[in-house]
């Protein structure tokens, strides 16, 4: 069965194209970090630098793929069929980007919601189990001569898919259940809340919608591309996703006019401790020194 350019090789194309646009995003959006947070926790750091490395490391293995089928075998027609080593080690590596994003948000939702710490669980068996897909898969490329022999297997790359997109809906609709039930008599702070529960909902659709068209193109159209040049725009989108929510942080303090809460402390950077959560009152949250009297003596009033 011929391969159709349109639909194969031009679909993933397009997709490297964008996605080498969308890692500059990432590089840009790193410098900012190392710049806006340079006292940041080390697990923090230690993110951000794995996030910089797994997209390192997928947009040239997607640049030398392209280099292969494009410049090295140009017209040879029968290349086309071939499969390459670097081109399966695409896929675990976009499911290790994916995997940080994920880790990302179990972070939020294990710092911020101790008694709802089994949506944390639940989305880690969940994610383990796409990445195991995602190894699987990638056992069976290396065995596989030509791209048509790999979409044989290609409904283990929907699984792969499926499960990413159910973990990553466990954990945002758990932050944002969380963070509707933080609304307190200050404007000020809910409108910071309101802007974090907007910019969570945002961004977890984004990567959610694009995530099922991966899963449908994969297994409606498995012998076509399509759905790889999503997975590459996709998995760009999740690193952007988590250094935005970093970078963010800044521009929430601002608006809510150098006032903190210890509520989006605890989802940005988990300095809470285990005993202050626990036993935190509505006054708690505010910890700015600069309040008005109204909202001085509506904290006081709160805390008897």
């Amino acid at each position: 069965m011929a391969l159709s350019l349109d639909s194969t090789f031009g679909a993933a194309f397009l997709g490297v194209v964008v996605g080498c646009i969308m890692y500059g995003v990432i590089l840009y959006q790193t410098i900012v970090y190392h710049q806006a947070f340079p006292n940041d926790s080390p697990s923090l750091k230690l993110l951000v630098l794995a996030v910089l490395l797994a997209e390192t490391v997928h947009t040239v293995l997607w640049i030398f793929v392209s280099y292969e089928y494009f410049v090295v075998n140009f017209l040879d027609a029968s290349s086309l069929y071939e499969n390459n080593w670097y081109a399966n080690l695409t896929i675990p590596v976009g499911q290790v980007t994916g995997l940080t994003h994920v880790i990302f948000y179990a972070r939020q939702v294990y710092l911020a919601m101790p008694h709802h710490r089994w949506v944390v669980a639940l989305a880690s068996v969940v994610m383990m189990g796409a990445f195991a897909f995602s190894i699987v898969v990638t056992v069976k490329g290396f065995h596989a001569n030509t791209l048509l022999e790999l979409s044989e297997f290609n409904w283990i790359i929907c699984c792969a898919y499926g499960c990413t997109v159910l973990a990553e809906l466990l954990l945002s609709s758990a932050l944002i259940v969380w963070l509707r039930h933080q609304k307190s008599a200050f404007k000020r702070t809910n409108s910071a809340i309101s802007r974090v529960v907007t910019y969570t909902l945002n961004t977890g659709l984004v990567n959610i919608v694009v995530g099922l068209l991966v899963f449908v193109f994969a297994l409606v159209y498995p012998r076509d591309l399509i759905y790889t040049g999503l997975s590459i725009v996709g998995i760009k989108l999740c690193s952007i996703a988590v250094l935005a929510m970093l970078n963010s942080r800044t521009d929430v303090a601002a608006r809510m006019a150098n006032q903190e809460t210890a509520t989006l402390s605890a989802l940005h950077f988990g300095t809470m401790t285990m005993s202050a959560r626990n036993s935190a009152r509505p006054s708690d949250f505010i910890t700015d020194t600069s309040l008005s009297d109204e909202e001085a003596n509506a904290s006081s009033a709160s805390s008897l």
